[in-house]
């Protein structure tokens, strides 16, 4: 069974800082757990609403990071072709601060 004193640690953790710092746990339960130990308190998070809530808010997080860097792609390579900031704004929904610093990186990129 796993370590009461750890468990508790653990579950404190990540309740207190679900979102933020779901990671951190994972990563001192990976340092500090054996593998049958780690093993038992996935199982444990798994039947709980709190993982799933922390599942999903992963996943939604992902999705995000993805598109954010997809629109900063596609903002660079129009940048690249010379369109104005305004249009690569309105393309990317990116606000015109972050196309100025991209294109800023372009212009750097190129120089180098």
């Amino acid at each position: 069974m796993l370590d009461p004193i750890i468990s508790k640690h653990v579950k404190d953790i990540i309740q207190k800082y679900a979102s933020g710092l779901f990671k951190d746990a994972f990563a001192f339960a990976n340092r500090y757990l054996d593998e049958t130990n780690m093993e038992k308190l996935l199982e444990v998070l798994r039947m709980t609403d709190l993982a799933e809530m922390l599942v999903e808010r992963a996943v939604e997080e992902a999705v995000e990071e993805a598109v954010n860097k997809n629109e900063i792609k596609i903002a660079k390579n129009l940048i690249q072709e010379g369109i104005d900031i305004e249009t690569v704004s309105k393309a990317t929904d990116l606000d015109e601060s972050i196309i100025r610093n991209l294109q800023a990186e372009v212009l750097k990129a190129r120089m180098a």
